[in-house]
């Protein structure tokens, strides 16, 4: 799992926080008086969730979850496979697959994908 501060920066985003759901297992960078360095991991979603409200945290999504923002149920796990096989040997992709986590690579190719933004090692910046 991914805890760098990079990844952090790159899951604070709203397309990507707009879509915690709070779960058991997740983890998350707290925010102000949590400090901004200690992970955690949710092992009670409910208690956790009323104590540290989603606003004050940074979901650091892991793969599988990503991957879950991903796949439909028509293009299948083969064409998602190839996709980012592909994704990681391009331009954009080979950046993050020679230098960060696979967590990185599959967030670059989700926004990528899915809302046409590029991580610029700094911020999201639109495609276009």
């Amino acid at each position: 799992m991914d805890k760098t501060k990079t990844y952090i920066k790159m899951s604070d985003h709203p397309l990507i926080q707009g879509q915690w759901e709070c779960l058991e297992g997740d983890y998350f960078y707290g925010k102000g008086w949590w400090g901004f360095a200690k992970v955690m991991i949710l092992f009670d979603a409910n208690s956790c969730c009323a104590v540290l409200p989603q606003e004050d945290a940074t979901w650091l999504p892991r793969q599988d979850q990503i991957q879950g923002m991903i796949f439909n149920e028509q293009e299948g796990v083969q064409t998602i496979a190839n996709r980012i096989a592909d994704f990681s040997t391009s331009r954009i992709g080979t950046s993050i697959s020679i230098q960060g986590t696979m967590e990185q690579l599959w967030l670059v190719f989700y926004m990528h994908e899915k809302h046409g933004l590029t991580w610029d090692s700094d911020e999201w910046r639109d495609n276009g």
